[in-house]
């Protein structure tokens, strides 16, 4: 095989799993929203092999960027704390068991999108905001929205 052929068939490969995280993304934020009493937008955009995906209303966001990369960030935002961005998908380990790393990337859009829809974003953004203070090191973002839900109450599906 060529290097051109591989590199084509990475290519194809990556693109795949691009689509395959999007599709995660539409199929389970555009049902949620109508779970939603507030005034809530979703905005998709695309360029190149990057999609976007903006849920907004007044003073809070959830963001989610797949990018040509096949990397996959999320930014939560809101009104009276700073930004938070998370690293959901890293490709380059994901292409080792991208079947794995979509099941589990779909159980934490689900998640994300729960607490965004149903949840204390306020307070989500409390503890999520500990990601950025932590001395020593960083603490992983399921840590600190397992801490959330156990404090209101509201398990992990």
């Amino acid at each position: 095989m060529t290097k051109a052929e591989e590199k084509r068939i990475l290519t194809e490969k990556r693109h795949a799993f691009i689509t395959e995280a999007a599709t995660v993304v539409a199929k389970h934020a555009i049902p949620m929203l109508g779970l939603s009493r507030q005034n809530n937008k979703i905005i998709v955009s695309a360029k190149s092999w990057n999609r976007y995906f903006d849920l907004l209303r007044y003073g809070e966001q959830l963001m989610v960027r797949v990018y040509q990369s096949g990397d996959v960030d999320v930014t939560l935002k809101e009104l009276s704390h700073s930004d938070v961005t998370i690293r959901l998908i890293n490709y380059e380990e994901a292409a080792l068991a991208p079947a794995e790393v979509i099941k589990r990337f779909e159980d934490d859009i689900i998640c994300l999108l729960e607490d965004y829809i149903a949840g204390y974003w306020h307070i989500l953004m409390d503890y999520m905001s500990r990601m950025n203070y932590v001395e020593g090191g960083s603490v992983d973002w399921r840590t600190l929205e397992k801490q959330y839900r156990d404090d209101m109450n509201t398990p992990r599906e």
